[in-house]
């Protein structure tokens, strides 16, 4: 005898989970979540979306990296090569002219970058500290200048027959071979400079802000001043002068010789090491005169080897010990402390290859990218109530990433993902834009794709102007009247089209665990039909696993508009040329014609280049006692 059950999974905000949770049926992270996903974004809403693609910027250098750099209100990024430096605007675009640096290609990687008042600061343990900045005198050509060498303030030595007023200083100057610091930061007005060979648990911290003379001194580490004193005619001695906006100094006990690796301003500066991560219980803003304002203490077990940390709300990322795992501490106000968790197993084995590169994006999609040396990539979204999901990012064939940065914080509010594509040999500046989930169909379902000279696509006051996809030549193609009026649809110039490639959306669900009059244990049971809710999509496929995905049966979303050879979806424009195909909203249900009962996890995914957002999947099965 026959009974049918039904499922329904309406929500995938669990994302990938471990295999090891493959057997744990009642809780939340299985009932929301996925075996497979690749290619996807996780919305608000929910739903699983198939990402944007990316856009081509320029052809990249040889072993390059890029850093990002905030100036002028606008977000840039400089590039690196062996010997060379240049500017790169937020779409990857190469801007001004090349500069010369004296960093080699094996360095780059462990360049550690960070901007503060239009300038880029520079530090690696083999160079001395340096900076970059722009000159916007062109404001067409902005110019990026060569790193220049921090001049240092210097010592005052003590004079060997001091009279009444002279005085001398205890500085710090970081221009020698092995004074060199590997890493820095800026945190209450100070510049932190850390972890060089010669002293590798020492942070030094810059003087503060000088309100008369209304300038920073970063390069002014002076610890403290003494003044020859009058005491009597015959007489005099040396006397401190403290003042609080004197730099300092900071060696904690409490570090064990675990070695510095990152720092990272959060809800007060939390210093990373190879044993724990410790935070700035003091006061580094300084507002009472002290030699040190600065204190450690443990803010959770969890060590590190990774050189970064990056935040997403409450929470800051950075690689474990062996670097090949992710952790996360929270911050709690209430308890104003953290607690750390590991966030690694979903994923374990790719981070297992080892964690490269950790970058957050701050946008209307809160997330975590992870680059590993084998080059996989991997994002970890976030939404608001900070419920996380992991997702595989795939590219066409055997291309990978080489590199990744964040690219935000500009006037226009927009963030993008900086990528250095391994494409076929041959290194591209790339970038994906980050939109939100249920605004994806209106970005481009290709990668790398190049912009003609008629517009950019995200220009959408163009008039006369139509841009479509086409699913069966993998192009964006441009329209435009001859006379650029938007009347005159007969009189069309050469359509301008967008190249790019393609990349296949996936998500696989998980087994269900379903009832047979009292157990499952002794049932066969089979998918009869599936039902899959679809928002504004154009192409997709539904197949039923263990078969060989290239014969098992498949729903193809396009094939509802009765043109499975063609299909056309216009990104933006006034349907001036010709009508595009309507996107679906709404459900399409495959009934499948050969029942199995090997399995029954779905896969669903999506190679043309179309969107696709999944709402929810409702399953009907068929079960029978054996």
């Amino acid at each position: 005898m026959s009974t049918k059950y039904r499922t329904i999974q309406y929500n995938f905000s669990a994302g990938l989970i471990s295999p090891l949770a493959e057997g744990a049926v009642g809780t939340s992270s299985y009932t929301y979540g996925l075996d497979v996903a690749e290619n996807v974004f996780y919305g608000q809403g929910a739903g699983v979306f198939k990402r944007n693609g990316t856009r081509f910027g320029s052809a990249a250098k040889a072993d390059g990296v890029f850093f990002s750099f905030n100036a002028n209100g606008e977000t840039w990024a400089v590039e690196f090569w062996d010997g060379g430096a240049r500017l790169l605007n937020k779409l990857g675009e190469v801007v001004g002219s090349e500069v010369a640096t004296d960093y080699v290609a094996t360095d780059l990687p462990a360049l550690c970058c960070t901007a503060n008042l239009d300038q880029l600061y520079i530090t690696h343990r083999n160079y001395a500290p340096a900076i970059m900045s722009i000159d916007f005198t062109d404001s067409d050509n902005p110019q990026l200048s060569a790193p220049t060498t921090i001049t240092f303030v210097a010592p005052i030595a003590k004079p060997d027959t001091p009279v009444v007023g002279d005085t001398y200083t205890d500085s710090v100057e970081f221009n020698a071979e092995g004074d060199y610091p590997a890493y820095n930061a800026f945190y209450g007005g100070r510049w932190y400079l850390y972890s060089t060979d010669n002293d590798p648990l020492t942070i030094w911290a810059s003087r503060t802000y000088d309100g008369a003379a209304k300038t920073y001194r970063f390069n002014d580490f002076t610890i403290k001043e003494e003044e020859y004193q009058y005491i009597s005619e015959s007489e005099g001695e040396w006397t401190d002068v403290t003042l609080a906006d004197f730099a300092f100094t900071y060696l904690s006990s409490n570090l064990h010789g675990s070695k510095i690796k990152w720092t990272y301003i959060h809800q007060e500066m939390l210093i990373g090491t190879s044993r724990s991560v410790f935070r700035d219980g003091g006061d580094s803003s300084v507002t009472a005169t002290t030699d040190n304002p600065f204190s450690l203490s443990t803010a959770t077990d969890f060590g590190s080897v990774g050189s970064q940390a990056c935040a997403v709300g409450s929470y800051v990322f950075f690689a474990g010990p062996d670097r090949r795992a992710l952790f996360a501490i929270a911050y709690s106000q209430d308890r104003a402390s953290y607690a750390g968790s590991d966030v690694s197993s979903p994923v374990a084995s790719f981070l297992r290859k080892g964690i490269k590169r950790i970058i957050a994006i701050q946008s209307v999609i809160p997330s975590v990218w992870v680059l590993t040396d084998a080059g996989d990539l991997l994002c970890l979204y976030f939404d608001t109530s900070s419920t996380v999901a992991w997702s595989v990012m795939s590219f066409a064939d055997n291309d990978y990433p080489e590199w990744i940065e964040d690219i935000q914080g500009s006037d226009d509010g927009q963030a993008y993902l900086m990528l250095r594509m391994n494409r076929n040999g041959s290194v591209f500046n790339e970038t994906l834009k980050i939109v939100s989930p249920v605004n994806l169909w209106e970005e481009p379902h290709l990668d790398s794709y190049v912009e003609g000279p008629a517009s950019h696509l995200t220009d959408r006051d163009v008039q006369g102007l139509d841009v479509y996809y086409d699913g069966s030549l993998h192009k964006y193609i441009a329209y435009e009247a001859a006379d650029g009026q938007p009347d005159a649809p007969a009189e069309l110039t050469t359509p301008t089209t967008y190249e790019g490639l393609p990349y296949t959306a996936v998500i696989g669900t998980l087994r269900q665990e379903l009832p047979a009059n009292g157990t499952s244990q002794t049932a066969m049971r089979s998918i009869a039909s599936v039902i899959i809710r679809l928002y504004k999509s154009l192409g997709g496929q539904i197949k039923h696993r263990p078969e060989d995905m290239d014969n098992s049966e498949s729903l193809y979303a396009g094939d509802f508009l009765g043109n499975s050879d063609q299909n056309l979806f216009r990104i933006f424009g006034d349907a001036i040329y010709g009508e595009a195909d309507p996107l679906f909203t709404g459900d399409k249900e495959l009934t499948y014609m050969v029942s199995t009962v090997q399995d029954d996890r779905l896969l669903i995914s999506s190679a043309d280049p179309f969107p696709f957002g999944i709402c929810s999947l409702i399953t009907n099965y068929s079960v029978q006692e054996a």
